[in-house]
């Protein structure tokens, strides 16, 4: 699992792997009482290495999810907002 804060702090990103490899789940949940504010699944193809996961908030209210799965060679960028 990655998490990351977003910058007001009112909200927090959330990655979780799922049982089947290269599949997750990507959430946005309050930081105060855990509520899920937003989620979607996502995936990313299996390679030569294990995913390198990145989690940041461009801003307040959207987070952005990068999977290097190919040495940093077309990396996945998925973003959710709420």
């Amino acid at each position: 699992m990655t998490k990351a804060l977003a910058p007001d702090q009112a909200a927090e990103a959330v990655l979780t792997a799922s049982k089947e490899r290269g599949r997750y789940m990507f959430e946005i949940r309050e930081s105060e009482s855990g509520d899920t504010l937003a989620q979607t699944e996502i995936s990313a193809p299996l390679s030569y290495h294990e995913h390198i996961i990145y989690l940041d908030w461009p801003d307040t209210r959207r987070a952005e999810a990068t999977i290097d799965y190919d040495f940093g060679d077309n990396n996945l960028k998925f973003n959710l907002s709420y």
